[in-house]
């Protein structure tokens, strides 16, 4: 099963054109990269560049000043953070939508990505590790965390589809419903092989393997923990939206390793839902799904 799984992903995922797979491995080693060439290549696509000023514009990653460039976002939130905006964009530009099967409640899933984003800021301000938060990489890990769907949205619609209804229909998780479909090739697993396919960075591509398996990550274990926790959250909301009612437990050694408490948890829980329909208004999220690179 494995071995044709990943030849039709292989054959049905969008290649990455070229200035763009450049941009991608500039933006792998920030350390190294030109500014000037990183803006330059990014300004190739006016789709995507007016896309991060809006984004930056909005007043939900807090900027109070307009940036009405890409060297002026540089210059207020760092290449750092920018970058990580830039990656998710990106990613979510080459998975333009097509037209095939609601495989997948598009307004729900994004709701959980957000979520989880969300879920993972307010977490890590309770954390223990709270002076490391960055809020522009923990948004960008929830539209990348759960990548695996996205492509198998793309490229195996059908079968999806056939996933989420055995997740509805036997009130059961979808992790579980993709392993009687698939065994262990899971969503994480296929989103890591695509991270590795596109040459996304080490603590991306950690995140999306180890979200669900934490105590298994051999690096980034603070992100890896902070998004399992966040992730744990978001799917008992979005559990709800597809109306069905299984709910998750988070393993309490993770919350340890945070310093994060269960009523840290809780408080969570509880705001989420208001927060991500917050961040819906602020953000016009559903054209994302509109962008193409021109």
């Amino acid at each position: 099963m494995s071995e044709v799984l990943f030849q039709i992903l292989d054959r049905e995922l969008p290649d990455v054109p070229p200035y763009v797979g450049e941009i991608i491995e500039k933006l792998s080693s920030p350390q190294s990269a030109n500014i000037k060439e990183i803006t330059d290549a990014i300004g190739q696509s006016r789709a995507l560049t007016n896309t991060i000023l809006n984004m930056l514009n909005t007043g939900y990653l807090g900027i109070v000043r307009r940036v009405d460039s890409l060297e002026t976002a540089v210059l207020m939130i760092g290449m750092d953070s920018l970058r990580y905006i830039i990656l998710g964009l990106i990613v979510k530009m080459l998975f333009n939508k097509r037209e095939t099967v609601p495989s997948v409640s598009g307004d729900a899933f994004l709701r959980h990505c957000l979520g989880t984003a969300i879920a993972s800021q307010l977490l890590c301000e309770a954390s223990r590790i709270s002076p490391q938060c960055d809020k522009y990489k923990l948004l960008t890990y929830g539209m990348l965390h759960d990548i695996g769907i996205l492509a198998l949205d793309y490229s195996m619609p059908f079968t999806l589809n056939r996933i989420h209804n055995l997740a509805v229909e036997e009130k059961i998780p979808i992790l579980r419903a993709e392993a009687k479909v698939f065994g262990r090739l899971t969503h994480d697993v296929v989103g890591h092989w695509v991270c590795r396919r596109w040459k996304l960075p080490e603590d991306i591509a950690h995140v999306v393997m180890y979200h669900h398996k934490p105590r298994q990550s051999d690096g980034f274990k603070q992100e890896v923990a902070l998004y399992y926790i966040a992730d744990m959250i978001s799917m008992s909301y979005y559990e709800t939206l597809l109306e069905n009612d299984y709910e998750y437990s988070v393993d309490q050694k993770m919350l340890e390793f945070l310093g994060i408490t269960q009523q840290d948890v809780d408080e969570v829980e509880a705001v989420l839902p208001e927060e991500v329909e917050k961040a819906m208004r602020v953000i016009d999220f559903r054209a994302l799904d509109k962008l193409s690179f021109d």
